[in-house]
């Protein structure tokens, strides 16, 4: 019985999230293909692929606060409300 403790913490200590709960990790996803798309096409389609996610559009130059989040996108867009930067999880 120790051993197979042993062993399953060794696995646990060397496995990728994914390989031991089922999930890949949102961190450094972004969406390039979306420059250009409307803030509200841009959304949709975040929203559609990762339900999960809070997505907003936000004007560009407006203030927000700085912190990291993986379970957050923010979707810059222009005046002429087009995504201006790739938007990505943070």
């Amino acid at each position: 019985m120790r051993f197979q403790n042993l062993l399953v913490t060794l696995l646990l200590l060397i496995s990728s999230p994914s390989m031991v709960f089922g999930f890949t990790s949102m961190e450094g996803k972004s969406w390039p293909e979306l420059v250009g798309k409307t803030g509200e096409e841009a959304e949709e389609k975040i929203k559609n692929d990762h339900p999960s996610l809070s997505v907003s559009i936000v004007p560009e130059g407006s203030m927000m606060t700085m912190d990291y989040r993986t379970d957050r996108v923010r979707i810059m867009v222009g005046e002429d409300g087009k995504v201006n930067a790739a938007p990505k999880v943070g």
